[in-house]
């Protein structure tokens, strides 16, 4: 019987391409999920309760203007 010593590359490609299969279909049903009628309905309920569900309906602060007063030098 010949017996050959194995390397872990084999495995260390194997886990990574696991990882990456793992993420794949996650997003994947993350995609399926948002386009069902269940995640519809919660949003929906939300923009009824005026929740806002994402921050596009946060805007910026208004900008305040800078005062053109300057103490003068000669002040200690």
């Amino acid at each position: 019987m010949l017996f050959v010593a194995g390397t872990y590359a084999d495995v260390i490609v194997s886990v990574i391409f696991g990882y990456l299969n793992f993420v794949l279909w996650a997003g994947a049903a993350w995609f399926v999920f948002k386009e069902t009628k269940f995640f519809k309905s919660r949003t929906a309920q939300q923009e009824q309760q005026g929740l806002p569900n994402n921050f596009s309906d946060i805007s910026s602060p208004p900008m305040q203007q800078q005062s053109n007063y300057r103490p003068s030098a000669g002040m200690s």
